[in-house]
């Protein structure tokens, strides 16, 4: 399965093959250490947005990518439903996914060998 991850308004896109992935997280580069998460949207005025550094993380689970709000400040939001700390919820094609004041839109695009669970 291949994932795109679209922030609204910028140009900047992360794209992905998901079914190894364990978890990434999504959230900006830290200042102090200068370790960035796997998707870093420092380049999206992360800060800014209310972005925090270690935001939500997305993961692959039985051919399905979900993402988990990691105790973030601003809250991570799906649809404008704002997810529950440390609970999975699982992602359709085409979802809004709202970090802090940042938007991002997602793209899942199932190979041919394997079919969505519905």
């Amino acid at each position: 399965m291949k994932m795109t991850l679209s922030v609204y308004g910028e140009q900047k896109s992360f794209m992905a093959e998901v079914s190894g992935m364990d978890k990434w997280v999504i959230g900006r580069l830290d200042p102090d250490t200068g370790k960035a998460p796997a998707i870093d949207l420092e380049p999206c005025r992360a800060l800014e947005q209310g972005v925090s550094r270690r935001h939500a993380g997305l993961m692959c689970r039985n051919n399905t990518v979900q993402i988990i709000d990691l105790g973030s400040s601003n809250g991570t939001f799906v649809n404008e439903i704002r997810l529950a700390p440390s609970e999975p919820y699982r992602l359709k094609n085409g979802d809004m996914i709202r970090v802090g004041f940042l938007t991002m839109y997602i793209q899942l695009e199932h190979s041919p060998q394997t079919e969505p669970l519905r």
